[in-house]
């Protein structure tokens, strides 16, 4: 049975005494409740963020809301672990459990494609998928969404974590993303893709979408791009460093501006495979805005190849270097490249091995630069 919560927020619904942003986080609530909080979400036009996260809504519960959906004025759903898909059982432990044959039942994706397509007739700008467990067959099924969708969810974030997708998905769902690029049109705001198991092979499937085709010029067309923890190690950051370089004669994809490989095992050598991306002279260099590589060990050497191209670059505006065992060599060829940028607004060093002397050299070097933010000492692990 869900608990108070649930009869809480059916009240505040009705009523139109709702905020902007309501939650009823593991509350036990399953497709009846799905059905009846469907049924007062009509009548609450303040309402802008739902999170249902940690229930059993299931399938029906997902079909329900996709109905209602372009009813509401919602700008943000998550539906994480929310069993979306149709082969889990009543209980979440034994999702996966083999038939008495030895067999898996197949898995039901209605669900979780109606939520997709109903974002293509309503306000949504961010859909949490997390933690459904999607693996091939949903990522399948979402792919062909957006293949019959006819390109109507540039503004949408998709949080696909933990959702056991494979290289195979992944390559499938980024295909189905590509866009020419002279339309200059988004696919989508946002892929978020973190915490899943594509590693090397993932991640080389991937940059083959976000080069650009020397055939029809369509490329991965995802504003935002989040890999992290992903365990796609030197290799594949060497492939989506290729995947992103201009080559001479050829474009670069024009449509990322947010590139996220946190947590990933790049080590030094993946880390300065890197640096190319920040190389942005000449027409049809990549326009990257942002660069966040926390947490990958890129030490001095890594460090000290960003910053070559980092001192010329005028795109980047956020670049996180945070928790990446950079000393104090690493330290000065950072401050010696942040003196010659001028666009970086937001640089995080936080959680890195710096002596005072090396922290007052940063800062030195961004005292000119009046509206950067700097963030130096103990920040998140």
């Amino acid at each position: 049975m869900p608990d108070a919560r649930f009869a809480s927020l059916l009240s505040r619904l009705h009523s139109g005494s709702c905020g902007p942003h309501e939650s009823c986080v593991s509350a036990d609530l399953r497709a009846e409740e799905a059905a009846a909080l469907c049924v007062a979400l009509a009548a609450a036009s303040s309402l802008t963020s739902l999170d249902l996260a940690g229930n059993l809504i299931g399938v029906e519960g997902a079909l329900a809301l996709a109905a209602c959906l372009p009813h509401t004025q919602l700008k943000s759903l998550a539906v994480a672990d929310n069993v979306l898909l149709g082969r889990f059982l009543s209980d979440k432990e034994r999702a996966y459990q083999a038939a008495s044959d030895g067999s898996t039942r197949p898995a039901d994706c209605g669900g979780v494609t109606a939520l997709l397509r109903a974002t293509a007739a309503c306000a949504l700008q961010r859909l949490d998928l997390s933690y459904n467990h999607l693996g091939d067959e949903g990522a399948a099924a979402l792919a062909d969404a957006f293949a019959c969708s006819g390109g109507s969810h540039g503004g949408l974030s998709l949080l696909l974590g933990f959702s056991k997708l494979t290289p195979a998905a992944a390559q499938r769902l980024a295909a189905a993303l590509r866009r020419p690029c002279g339309g200059g049109r988004l696919a989508l705001g946002a892929l978020d893709l973190r915490n899943n198991t594509l590693q090397a092979a993932g991640a080389a499937a991937l940059a083959r979408s976000l080069a650009v085709s020397p055939d029809d010029g369509a490329t991965l067309a995802v504003a935002r791009l989040s890999l992290m923890n992903n365990h796609v190690g030197i290799e594949g950051a060497r492939a989506v460093a290729a995947a992103l370089s201009r080559a001479p004669g050829s474009t670069c994809n024009p449509f990322l501006r947010e590139l996220d490989l946190s947590s990933n095992c790049l080590g030094a050598g993946g880390v300065a495979a890197l640096a190319p991306l920040l190389e942005n002279e000449g027409d049809g260099a990549l326009g990257l805005h942002s660069l966040l590589l926390h947490r990958n060990n890129a030490g001095d050497e890594g460090t000290a190849a960003l910053c070559v191209p980092l001192a010329k670059n005028t795109h980047l505006r956020q670049l996180r270097l945070s928790n990446n065992h950079v000393h104090s060599a690493g330290a000065m060829a950072l401050a010696e490249a942040l003196k010659c940028n001028a666009g970086l607004l937001r640089v995080d060093l936080t959680r890195n091995h710096f002596t005072t002397q090396d922290e007052h050299a940063l800062r030195a070097a961004c005292a000119q630069h009046a509206a950067r933010e700097l963030l130096l000492g103990h920040g998140p692990i």
